[in-house]
């Protein structure tokens, strides 16, 4: 939805999308390789002063787990 609207917003601007990790995120981005990466939140420690960080949005915590797992635990 985020990116649905940016380009509806700017259609004049080129998005080219790469999905990759933090640390390689952060990596392009001191190489001047990329100008925005989307990703979780890092530990402040591993993130360079280089860079600035935006919260766009939080979420709640969830849970996965296979299928039962959740009723066999509150049959015990």
């Amino acid at each position: 939805m985020l990116i649905r609207r940016f380009t509806t917003a700017l259609p004049e601007v080129e998005l080219a999308r790469q999905e990759a990790t933090n640390d390689v995120q952060i990596a392009t981005l001191l190489d001047e390789k990329g100008d925005v990466g989307l990703m979780i939140p890092p530990p402040r420690s591993a993130f360079p002063d280089r860079l600035s960080y935006l919260p766009l949005a939080t979420e709640p915590p969830g849970t996965a787990a296979p299928d039962g797992v959740a009723s066999r635990r509150r049959a015990r």
